[in-house]
């Protein structure tokens, strides 16, 4: 459970803050969608070829939260569920949300999507047993070519925006 209220603070804190951090380090909306698409390609091409993922803890970082028992927060929490391309995509949507009513749609949509990870993890055996290994790869890719789309629509975004900006088209 630990885990929930790790990633669901992490995403929301990310999401409040993102224009903050833009503000402290320069940083646009459009650069971050740019960026955030690549990152996220990355992540759905290692998806679509069935490679493990790239975010990964330390040693020292592993033993630190079996010490701690912390193992919510570490891995599990931050980087797994609450990782880059997680931030990233709660960060870009909440700077594209212009009023509190979006920004409530945001935090709404990372609560669902936290349950829906509870839920998964409670049930991934049963999960895991019904679909086998074959239809768990399978459906690792048909998520890999969405969160593709999405990537490659960041970017689009962010290309646009940056048009827009720079020569009022």
């Amino acid at each position: 459970m630990q885990v929930v209220w790790v990633t669901a603070g992490a995403l929301i804190l990310f999401g409040l803050l993102g224009e903050v951090i833009f503000e402290i380090y320069g940083i646009s909306l459009p650069a971050f969608e740019i960026a955030g698409g690549i990152l996220l390609f990355s992540t759905s091409y290692s998806m679509l070829h069935g490679e493990n993922p790239r975010t990964k803890t330390t040693r020292e970082e592993q033993d630190e939260a079996m010490e701690r028992e912390s193992i919510g927060i570490v891995p599990l929490g931050i980087p797994l569920f609450a990782g880059p391309g997680a931030i990233t995509t709660v960060i870009i949507f909440s700077g594209r949300a212009h009023n509190f009513l979006n920004e409530l749609y945001v935090i709404a949509a990372i609560m669902v999507t936290v349950v829906s990870s509870y839920l998964a993890l409670v049930y991934a055996a049963p999960i895991f047993n019904k679909l086998g290994k074959m239809g768990a790869l399978a459906f690792s890719r048909i998520e890999g070519i969405l969160l593709s789309a999405l990537a490659v629509q960041f970017v689009i975004s962010g290309i646009i925006d940056v048009v827009h900006t720079f020569f009022g088209v």
